[in-house]
């Protein structure tokens, strides 16, 4: 096994998207080799995986689905903010992308669509659970989004997350607010918002 393709197995904790290999100068016919010697396991077109290690569904999907952003339930656990164990893993997209919704069945998906002046309010650079890279929405677009109406998501889970945020020390009202506006949920959050956290500036 070439020494690149030992390297950025270990980066991934043993996934291997073929897209990022090129950039490493590592050769399809050097991991199609590996695939035939057992030491690979192909797990989609593009995507591979080292024998005896987990496949990253979130780095799988951020490949498969560069447009997608990770957002709802899919970030709150991400963020530790609910206790919740996700149903779904969810992705945002702009309205009018075309994307292959055929997936979404078999691996438990929730695809959602966005105006695109919004689309990208709140988007960063984050980390799987492996540790692998990924876009994603921040705390407080995650927040706006699951109090959206729209959503239909559970309330116990709604006010635990924004108890949860208001406590964080890092948290960023000026953000949030702005982004409540923005999101028209303004008036949702600050309705439901905790008696007790109502000397917190938001």
């Amino acid at each position: 096994m070439q020494d690149k393709l030992k390297e950025l197995l270990a980066i991934r904790d043993g996934n291997l998207s073929m897209k990022e290999a090129r950039k490493f100068g590592i050769a399809a016919t050097t991991v199609q080799r590996l695939v035939n010697q057992g030491k690979l396991i192909k797990v989609d077109r593009g995507y591979y995986v080292e024998d005896g290690h987990g496949i990253d569904d979130l780095f799988w999907l951020q490949q498969r689905f560069s447009r997608g952003i990770f957002s709802h339930e899919t970030t709150l656990d991400i963020y530790q903010l609910s206790t919740n164990m996700p149903k779904f893993i969810h992705l945002t997209f702009p309205h009018g992308y075309n994307v292959d919704r055929s997936i979404t069945k078999e691996q438990q998906l929730q695809f959602h669509f966005v105006k695109k002046e919004v689309y990208e309010l709140g988007k960063v650079e984050g980390t799987s659970f492996q540790g692998n890279p990924i876009t994603m929405y921040d705390k407080e677009r995650t927040l706006c989004d699951i109090w959206n109406p729209r959503y239909e998501f559970e309330y116990e889970m709604k006010l635990e997350a924004l108890k949860e945020y208001m406590e964080d020390p890092l948290r960023d009202p000026s953000k949030l607010r702005d982004y409540m506006t923005k999101l028209h949920v303004e008036k949702e959050m600050k309705y439901h918002m905790p008696v007790s956290y109502t000397h917190l500036t938001l």
